[in-house]
């Protein structure tokens, strides 16, 4: 599995919990999920907009700003390594995609 597809659905997965948790009888949970709600939608729309950006730069080739390409390419794919470290326990991971400045 490429970056870019392990990400996609790692933010799918935390979206589809959750609309679970929301539907469940939970008391002070189900409060701060109501609360938390419209952040969390925000937090992964920001997350995907980076997402589709950078896997545009790093596989797709799309246009960049500025003459160094590859110094574009570089830095979107960083960033796309950096995105996946809170996934580092999920069984798809792997560790060519941990930055090196990180601890696993």
């Amino acid at each position: 599995m490429d970056l870019g597809p392990f990400l996609r659905a790692r933010l799918d997965e935390e979206e589809q919990a959750f609309a679970q948790s929301r539907n469940a009888e939970l008391g002070l949970a189900e409060h701060l999920a109501h609360w938390a709600r419209g952040r969390l939608i925000r937090d992964l729309e920001v997350k995907r907009k980076i997402l589709d950006h950078c896997v545009g730069v790093v596989y797709d080739g799309a246009a960049v700003q500025g003459d160094d390409i590859a110094a574009s390419a570089g830095l979107a794919l960083e960033v796309l390594c950096v995105m996946a470290v809170p996934y580092q326990d999920h069984p798809d991971y792997q560790d060519a995609w941990r930055p090196d400045d990180t601890d696993g």
